[in-house]
């Protein structure tokens, strides 16, 4: 092989090799730009990417028979969680767990709301009777059923919690104006995570009165 032909292939393989390496930096730095677009995205609150939940939206029924209309929480701080009232094990636990929490709030403005999964066997009668079997304050901790579809929505469109018989411990913090951010959500069964949801209660209830107090003249 004569030597112009090896330096033209030494020049060929070393502009493959600049065009390649140059080729596999841009990928990099097109990955690397999306996953910091990915990782910005995900550390803002939840509260920046969705609407407030559309309370005026569903009426469910109470443990009385009555019509619950969500509407009756607007511009309230409220604890949100899903269980079924046949589950005497994990539903069972972590509804004690919220009969726990409900005094210890007894001075803050706060409802617990707990969507029944399985409206078809939990009518208004038979939470009644989970209520009371619990010792739950009807004035703080309030059961509901109604339309099976509806609750499904409620949960899982508007507070992102599964509304289905797979066990769920989480309960969502809901603020004054109907938001939620990434750091609402709490296991009910994890006790610091407790302490961080009854935290978060008096954050939104502080929040709250200090928009308050500056919209006063």
């Amino acid at each position: 092989m004569t030597s112009p032909v090896k330096a033209w292939l030494r020049f060929l393989l070393v502009a493959l090799g600049l065009y390649g390496s140059f080729t596999i930096w841009k990928v990099y730095k097109a990955n690397a730009a999306a996953t910091r677009r990915e990782e910005h995205e995900a550390s803002k609150p939840l509260a920046q990417s969705l609407g407030p939940v559309p309370l005026g939206r569903f009426t469910f029924v109470d443990s009385e028979g009555e019509p619950f209309s969500m509407e009756q929480l607007a511009g309230k701080v409220w604890v949100a969680s899903y269980f079924f009232a046949t589950c005497e094990g994990f539903c069972w636990q972590m509804n004690q767990e919220i009969a726990k929490v409900v005094p210890e709030l007894a001075d803050k403005d706060v409802t617990f709301i707990s969507f029944t999964v399985d409206p078809e066997k939990d009518t208004p009668e038979e939470l009644k009777k989970y209520a009371e079997r619990i010792g739950a304050d009807g004035r703080r901790w309030v059961f509901l059923t109604g339309d099976g579809e509806k609750i499904r929505q409620f949960g899982q469109q508007y507070l992102k919690m599964p509304a289905t018989k797979e066990h769920n411990d989480k309960l969502v913090v809901v603020g004054r104006d109907a938001r939620i951010g990434r750091d609402s959500f709490y296991s009910s069964r994890d006790p610091l995570q407790v302490d961080r949801l009854k935290a978060k209660v008096a954050r939104c209830l502080a929040e709250s009165a200090g928009a308050e107090a500056e919209a006063q003249p």
